[in-house]
């Protein structure tokens, strides 16, 4: 798992990262539990967990920045 600089008990060699925006639209509940079960596998901030009416209302059921490799980074993993 990606971990901001400075974070503790950090192991590997740093590696250049960015936030990333995501805003998923797609079946609101299957979204809410990606919410719950997958995105905690990810160093996020910012979740927005969104009922199943506004997902329905506003078409988006998952919003967050996830913590992703800068490009060209992906393959010193």
């Amino acid at each position: 798992m990606l971990v901001p600089v400075g974070a503790k008990n950090v192991a590997g060699a740093p590696i250049e990262t960015h936030w990333a925006t995501l805003a998923l639209q797609g079946n609101c509940r299957f979204l809410d539990y990606v919410t719950v079960k997958v995105l905690p596998h990810f160093t996020v901030r910012n979740a927005k967990r969104i009922s199943e009416a506004d997902c329905t209302r506003l078409g988006i059921g998952l919003y967050a920045q996830v913590l992703m490799p800068a490009p060209g980074q992906e393959d010193t993993q």
